[in-house]
């Protein structure tokens, strides 16, 4: 089961991270163990346990394997503003801001 947590709710006492850690990169945390993975290694975690995505989850453990993972994450990271999500427009997806499961663009 996937529980999504906005990192602004993230109680950060329970953690070794900052609300910079999470904001640069996504985290996924293993309930069982607690045990934390970031970047290309959360994108296989959350994808292998989606039966849909299970393939593209695969993919991604290989790349990680090759060494490529991490780089691939930090490009789609570093151009995730390209493509408008919810209300962003074109002209406002260089700032945007979540709160919640709302899109809240910034000028």
């Amino acid at each position: 089961m996937l529980n999504f947590i906005s990192l602004w709710e993230v109680d950060l006492n329970e953690y070794q991270f900052t609300k910079e850690d999470l904001a640069a990169s996504m985290h996924a945390i293993r309930i069982s163990d607690n045990k934390v993975y970031v970047g290309s290694k959360a994108i296989d975690q959350i994808l292998i346990r989606i039966p849909a995505l299970m393939p593209l989850g695969l993919l991604f453990f290989l790349l990680d394997k090759c060494m490529l993972g991490n780089p691939l994450y930090s490009l789609l990271a570093k151009n995730r503003y390209i493509i408008p999500i919810g209300k962003c427009t074109l002209d406002q997806c260089n700032n945007v801001a979540f709160s919640g499961s709302e899109n809240v663009a910034k000028k």
